[in-house]
């Protein structure tokens, strides 16, 4: 995944994936995107797992701010789906 973070620092983005049963009802799994390369402004995400249970999912990929001195992501209501 590739994202154009502009004026932003490259620790202050994250990417993460984000996996629900069918129904959306469930969070299944997060998993954290890692930081491939930076070019300029932009940042090359990737992510290489695989499900351990068979079976139908959705899923969806979220971009969140990140900050030492933010100890939750809710703090903050700056959050973007891709």
């Amino acid at each position: 995944m590739i994202v154009d973070i502009k004026n932003l620092d490259i620790d202050d983005v994250g990417v993460e994936m984000v996996i629900m049963d069918q129904d959306c009802t469930k969070l299944l799994d997060r998993k954290e995107l890692k930081l491939n390369k930076h070019v300029d402004s932009m940042a090359f995400f990737e992510i290489d797992f695989k499900l351990d249970h068979p079976g139908s999912y959705d899923y969806g990929v979220r971009l969140f701010a990140k900050n030492v001195d933010l100890p939750h992501r809710q703090d903050v209501p700056l959050l973007r789906w891709v």
